[in-house]
């Protein structure tokens, strides 16, 4: 293991066990590598550090999770899928760790997208393996079932073709059994419910079994055939799953010796490939009996010949790929946390920075209305090139314009071979100082949507390797591309919608009123929380305050929704607020909705002799709190479960004179709840302030609230209604 992007490696070991994890920290720092190991107990506990790193700098994200699966609380299976569900999470390998190399576990592991699995207790060259081989896992688990745009569809070859047989003796495996090959054996042996399973290669000899389970004496000793028993280069021939389901009765292989020899009654093979899309063998299925293949058997082998595949890729080109894993496993992290187009630019200059080094990146993009592009980079354009590259049409004789156009890249590595009749692309590679480019197309939903360039002053050779490395490179920019324009258009729309929930607060003789919302997602700005205030025909004045779980778009469309019914029924219905709430409660039910939510009706009605009634309900949400002119702080307690919480909840009326002077807080549980601070210490500051701005007009102690609260990174959604009773009639005041 090494350093990333020039950094110690952060790696998050998530296992409830003390010991295992102190063993676990213990191995990988005394392994040399430069590693910074933190600690999550379970599931709960790593999602929330995950969750609060990913929205944070990229100093707080780890570069790996090894993932204990037995814990409590969350285990390690739920917290996986939520890792990989997670759009911000998902890029962050996962390494599976367990003390069994149970078949179900491995199998799970792989179809909820781990990146490797281990075993504990650890050893660490298993682990430097996994860790080595994560790019193949990530490419071919991750991301099944689309085919990695650096990995070549299979192709069908002769058994003998020099490529085919380089690439298997690249591998490095023989005859010899190896561990793990012999785990993929052993997991299609358990899954599939065969008798024999094999990992098989054909080489010029013949064909020889690394991986092996249920051999029989002495096949499982010699771990090779000559060809004549092979079925496996039939899979090779076509390039495709081979399928029998009885042998003695399929013409293609009823007169194969390995029917007797090896008892091959039924045969399922599924090709592993290289990234050239050579057949190097097959990941195969062996009955002893005949035996009708079902679509689950199929599925699981195709499954896990991807992974095996992955595993063989590494070993055809370990050197190249622990580099291209390096850096693509770089650009992922790097690009994961971006939100702009100069964000995504500046990723990716530091990406390539030590390993491609090229002396500009340029992004460019294209919109489409206008059929006009431009270009964002990392070093500014020489002045003659600048005025005819930054802003550009697709038509335009340019490289960038070029590769829009036809969706192909173009690769330069010597500006020397460029062709004297090839228009002006020579003036601009000699105008930009580049002996060297490479421009590649960045695919979007509705096709090519821009290009990325790389700029080398020095003759810059492009291999095979390089090329793949590149490309994959274009994709994880594309997809960046395609997020930044995605919370671009999400921040647009939630910004109009949060204006249309946010009520402006009325004007009452009698009644002073502030209100302020606060979101906690910055990529959307909206959430579930809302208030409301609606002076009523017979002049009272109703105020509402809800919370629906959750602060994203979601979140909110549920909220406007029930904002929505309850502002009708404040309107259309002169009934005490718990009968309102019920009603809300019924159609939340009735139209499927099932909403969970709090919220509070409280109606203000005012007195011939200036005392204000209060009358109100609680449907599980934090209580109301009233100060009057003394400071004298008091919460209202008495509260009902929550909205959509059950049919037929009973619901209750409170009542209470509130004085002229007084005031009233609504808030939401986002004004009291932090990962930092307790409940507890966050209500008896908001008292405090209370008490302080007991007599201040109501903006100003609005204001005081959100100073004191909203600091850094919000964590939930505040929303919060301040109303004082203005002193319209000289009463004496109530007491607390």
């Amino acid at each position: 293991m090494s350093a990333v992007a020039g950094r110690v490696i952060r790696i998050l070991v998530v296992d409830d066990d003390d010991a295992d994890a102190l063993m676990i920290t213990e191995a990988l720092e005394s392994s040399g590598a430069a590693v910074e190991v933190g600690r999550a107990v379970d599931g709960h506990d790593a999602l929330e550090r995950l969750r609060r790193s990913g929205l944070e700098a990229e100093e707080g994200r780890p570069d790996l999770i090894l993932l204990d699966l037995n814990m409590p609380r969350m285990g390690g299976m739920e917290t996986l899928e939520q890792i990989k569900n997670d759009e911000r999470l998902r890029s962050i390998p996962v390494v599976v760790l367990t003390t069994s190399a149970a078949s179900a576990d491995v199998l799970a592991s792989y179809r909820h997208h781990a990146n490797a699995y281990v075993t504990k207790p650890i050893e660490l060259d298993a682990f430097e393996r996994a860790v080595g081989n994560i790019d193949h896992f990530y490419r071919d688990t991750a991301v099944l079932p689309q085919m990695s745009p650096d990995v070549s569809p299979p192709t069908p070859r002769r058994v003998d073709e020099p490529a085919r047989l380089q690439a298997v003796a690249a591998t490095g495996l023989t005859a010899k059994e190896d561990p793990e090959l012999d785990r993929f054996a052993r997991l299609v042996r358990t899954t599939v419910g065969v008798p024999v399973a094999l990992v098989s290669l054909v080489n010029a000899e013949g064909q020889v079994f690394p991986g092996a389970a249920g051999l029989a004496h002495p096949w499982d000793q010699l771990r090779r055939t000559p060809l004549s028993h092979s079925f496996c280069q039939m899979v090779i021939a076509s390039a495709a799953p081979l399928i029998i389901d009885d042998s003695r009765n399929d013409h293609r292989v009823r007169d194969n010796p390995a029917i007797d020899d090896l008892g091959v009654a039924a045969y399922a093979g599924m090709p592993l490939t290289d990234v050239h899309g050579h057949v190097l063998g097959s990941l195969c299925a062996i009955d002893d009996r005949p035996r009708q293949w079902t679509g689950s058997d199929l599925d699981v082998l195709a499954e896990l010949a991807a992974s095996c595949s992955a595993v063989l890729r590494a070993r055809v080109s370990a050197g190249a790929e622990r580099e291209r894993s390096r850096l693509l496993l770089s650009a992922s992290q790097e690009l994961s946390d971006t939100v702009t187009i100069d964000d995504v630019v500046r990723a990716v200059g530091r990406v390539v920075a030590d390993g491609l080094a090229p002396a500009h990146v340029g992004l460019s993009v294209v919109d489409a209305a206008s059929r006009r592009g431009r270009l964002v980079g990392t070093a500014p354009l020489p002045p003659a090139l600048a005025r005819t590259w930054t802003s550009f049409g697709i038509d335009d004789d340019i490289p960038a314009a070029q590769v829009i156009r036809t969706g192909s890249p173009l690769l330069i590595s010597d500006r020397a071979v460029v062709d004297p009749d090839a228009g002006r692309l020579g003036r601009d590679l000699d105008a930009a100082g580049w002996s060297a480019m490479a421009v590649l197309p960045l695919s979007g939903p509705g096709g090519t949507m821009g290009s990325l360039s790389f700029g080398w002053v020095a003759p810059h050779p492009m291999d095979l390797n390089e090329r793949a490395v590149i490309t994959a490179l274009a994709g994880y920019v594309g997809q960046a591309m395609v997020r930044a324009t995605h919370l671009s258009g999400r921040a647009t729309a939630a910004a109009t919608l949060q204006r249309a929930l946010i009520t402006p607060m009325p004007t009452l003789p009698g009644y002073q009123l502030a209100a302020r919302y606060l979101p906690a997602s910055a990529e959307d700005q909206v959430g579930g929380d809302w208030y409301d205030a609606v002076v009523l025909d017979d002049g009272r004045l109703a105020l509402v305050i809800g919370d629906v779980t959750g602060h994203d778009m979601s979140a909110a469309a549920a909220m406007s929704e029930l904002r929505s019914m309850l502002r009708g029924y404040l309107v259309d219905r002169q009934e005490p607020p718990s009968a309102i709430l019920r009603r809300l409660d019924h159609a939340n039910f009735l139209l499927g909705a099932r909403t969970i939510a709090s919220a509070i009706i409280a109606y203000l009605e005012r007195a011939d002799d200036g005392h204000v009634t209060m009358r109100w309900s609680n449907a599980g949400h934090p209580p109301p709190i009233l100060v009057d002119t003394d400071g004298q702080v008091r919460e209202l307690t008495d509260r009902n479960p929550l909205l959509g919480a059950g049919r037929l909840v009973s619901r209750s009326n409170h009542t209470l004179a509130l004085a002229p002077g007084w005031t009233l807080l609504l808030h939401t549980d986002g004004l009291l709840e932090s990962r930092t601070t307790s409940w507890t210490d966050r209500a008896n500051k908001v008292h405090a302030l209370l008490t302080d701005h007991a007599t201040a007009p109501v903006d100003v102690l609005a204001d005081a609230i959100v100073d004191q609260f909203a600091v850094g990174q919000i964590e939930d959604d505040i929303a919060l209604v301040a109303v004082r009773i203005d002193d319209v009639d000289t009463s004496a005041a109530c007491p607390l």
